[in-house]
């Protein structure tokens, strides 16, 4: 049997959606005997939840380990490292022989974009997990040349980022790969929801409003905590429960200005995700970008009501449960609504079209089908 040889390659493997994504295609690699696999992270081990669990499966990953600065002088030191990811880089493909590489994060294609020239006789796939439009303008025309001139062929996550995508670095083909997500995990799990809340500490009664995500910026969490101070007064009886690592410190300190701290739970990073949903009465995103959602699809596959913001692809809409809050929207607006949440959106996608099997089927397909100089004739 002649393998298919894939080089997964990701800049740093930390906790967010990308990271998930590329996990959870290791995984699928590393259980079929018709595949052979390398996953490639160009910074070093920091130990992350995705990380270890990659270890603890014994997944075949190698870190490139070349973040640590060494030169005080940080033009020196972007040149240093460049150099570094490139020529690493370069010789654990020229060892591996991969048929297929596979790269993630636009910001990283910069980074690289010389040992792509180099090895032009692989087949290249870049997967998009940004929204175009919240990548910054530097990195813009750079895509557009790996995109257009050096044969890498891109994978969106949605029509709408497609469209994005065509305008901001000239592309007019793609290949749609949606978010995978394993659905008998989170409709199929059969915690309680008493058990789950007395582990964290809440009682049965209590409205839980949840969110899962890092605790970055472009999470506007801390409009979310504005909003769940309008929520208060009118139900008093509630929480706001935080999954996810990051700027934790800067969030408490604003919940506590607004006097609300103790109804606001961190759980950190979590492995048990479909679990913690089943303690959540309503879940949120308030993100001011997002190219796809998968925690929303999460959330409504487990069962749950959903208020989101518009920034989210309205293709992340795949049951009767989800609420888009307009952009202009005011904290009491998405207060009312967390606490009765109406005016449901229509559909635009099914769960089935973010399952594992769908999703990981056509991307084999893709991969045998695209050469490197035919990327423009695969139709989606």
């Amino acid at each position: 049997m002649k393998q298919l040889r894939i080089a997964y390659v990701i800049q740093e493997f930390g906790v967010g959606g990308a990271e998930k994504i590329f996990l959870d295609y290791l995984r699928l690699f590393n259980a079929r005997d018709d595949i052979s696999y390398i996953g490639i992270v160009l910074g070093k081990n920091g130990g992350s939840l995705y990380s270890k669990a990659a270890q603890a499966e014994g997944l075949n990953i190698v870190y490139l380990n070349c973040t640590p600065k060494k030169f005080k002088n940080a033009y020196l030191d972007l040149i240093r490292r460049r150099l570094t990811y490139n020529i690493k880089l370069y010789f654990i493909l020229k060892k591996f022989k991969p048929d297929v590489v596979h790269t993630h994060n636009t910001r990283m294609l910069k980074l690289i974009t010389p040992c792509i020239k180099w090895c032009k006789k692989y087949r290249w796939f870049h997967t998009l997990h940004s929204d175009p439009y919240a990548v910054e303008e530097h990195n813009i025309e750079n895509a557009k040349t790996v995109f257009n001139n050096l044969g890498v062929f891109p994978v969106c996550l949605n029509n709408a980022q497609f469209e994005k995508a065509k305008t901001r670095y000239g592309i007019s083909d793609c290949v749609i790969i949606r978010n995978i997500t394993d659905v008998k995990r989170f409709s199929d799990c059969t915690a309680k929801r008493e058990d789950v809340r007395r582990e964290i500490g809440i009682d049965n009664s209590t409205y839980v409003i949840g969110t899962v995500g890092r605790l970055a910026a472009v999470k506007n969490y801390d409009f979310l905590i504005e909003v769940f101070a309008k929520v208060l007064p009118q139900k008093p009886n509630s929480v706001l429960l935080f999954v996810g690592d990051g700027d934790k410190d800067s969030l408490y300190n604003h919940a506590a200005a607004l006097g609300i701290e103790d109804k606001v739970i961190f759980l950190g990073s979590r492995t048990d995700v479909e679990r913690l949903y089943r303690a959540m009465d309503v879940f949120t995103l308030t993100s001011t970008s997002e190219a796809s959602s998968l925690v929303t699809v999460e959330a409504q596959i487990a069962g749950l009501p959903c208020v989101i913001s518009s920034a989210i692809p309205a293709e992340s809409v795949c049951t009767k449960k989800v609420v888009i809050m307009p952009k202009d929207a005011s904290e009491q607006d998405w207060a009312n609504q967390l606490i009765n949440p109406s005016n449901f959106a229509k559909p635009q996608t099914t769960v089935e079209d973010y399952s594992v099997e769908k999703n990981f089927e056509k991307l084999l397909e893709v991969y045998k089908k695209v050469g490197k100089t035919k990327a423009k004739q695969v139709k989606q």
